[in-house]
């Protein structure tokens, strides 16, 4: 597959969990909406629709995480080594939209890490 097609498909996979992520957002406006709006639902609905929209949210915020860390690789600032982190390490980090703070799992520097989101595959 070339780099460029590669690019893209990357690039695509951002976009998808940008728009997971808003939805699942979407979904949890509407219940908290839904259930304070309608005056005759009983408490357990209420709660129960909340905590579909929290279920809801979780799962489109782990897919949008997944998504989006399978996106691209980061580079080592200082060894230049090419790594996906873990999906901790991922969450945790610092974060610019090009850069994460990371530790390299190479030198064991930890630096703001580039992504990049051509290479073929992981080392």
């Amino acid at each position: 597959m070339g780099i460029s097609k590669k690019r893209k498909i990357n690039q695509y996979k951002r976009i998808f969990a940008a728009v997971i992520a808003v939805l699942g957002v979407c979904v949890l406006t509407i219940c908290i909406l839904t259930t304070e709006n309608i005056s005759d639902m009983t408490q357990a609905a209420k709660i129960t629709i909340i905590i579909g929209g929290c279920v809801v949210f979780g799962i489109a915020f782990i897919i949008a995480v997944i998504l989006d860390r399978a996106a691209g690789h980061y580079e080592c600032r200082e060894c230049h080594h090419h790594f996906q982190p873990s999906i901790a390490a991922y969450l945790l980090g610092m974060r610019s939209p090009t850069k994460r703070y990371l530790k390299c799992p190479k030198c064991g520097k930890r630096n703001y890490c580039k992504v990049i989101f051509s290479k073929e595959h992981c080392e």
